[in-house]
């Protein structure tokens, strides 16, 4: 956990030099991956909790009305996606349906809970899990049929391009 804990700090160190603000980010990520990691099907461990210290660190500026600094979107070790993946993903996003965006929405960007959201939207657990795991999987199938991926050995995206037209 403290290589971990190194990673994220040094990732956050990256973007921003208030110490004070990395330690409590830090904190927050590493609570949040021992927290919820056990309930997830997590493949690449430090991409997750550096996503999670990303989104933490935009949470911040969000609620302290700040721009984001300018070097926060650079590709850097840790930050394999490109304004092209992203760009792509906020498109595949919105060809959901309503309610599969809503899914992807609230669970995925914004962080929240699948528990909370079946609360929110009055169904139950295990069918709102169906419900985010197969828009999950329609926004995968998108990827898969526009783009192709390298992927290093950690199985983290190295380089991406668009698919030749058939």
């Amino acid at each position: 956990m403290e290589e971990l804990r190194s990673k994220i700090t040094h990732f956050l160190r990256s973007r921003v030099n208030d110490e004070d603000l990395i330690k409590d980010l830090v904190q927050d990520t590493v609570l949040k991956v021992l927290t919820k990691g056990n309930n997830m099907d997590i493949r690449n461990l430090e991409a997750w909790a550096v996503q999670i210290a990303k989104n933490a660190l935009i949470d911040h500026y969000r609620r302290a009305n700040k721009n984001l600094p300018e070097n926060f979107n650079s590709i850097g070790e840790y930050n394999y996606l490109t304004d092209e993946i992203l760009t792509c993903q906020k498109q595949f996003i919105d060809e959901l349906d309503p309610e599969s965006r809503y899914l992807i929405n609230e669970i995925d960007i914004k962080g929240k809970s699948q528990k909370d959201v079946a609360g929110i939207m009055g169904i139950a657990y295990p069918s709102l899990r169906s419900k985010i795991q197969r828009a999950r999987k329609r926004i995968k199938q998108r990827f898969e049929e526009t783009c192709e991926f390298e992927y290093d050995a950690a199985g983290s995206i190295v380089c991406c391009w668009e698919k030749a037209c058939p």
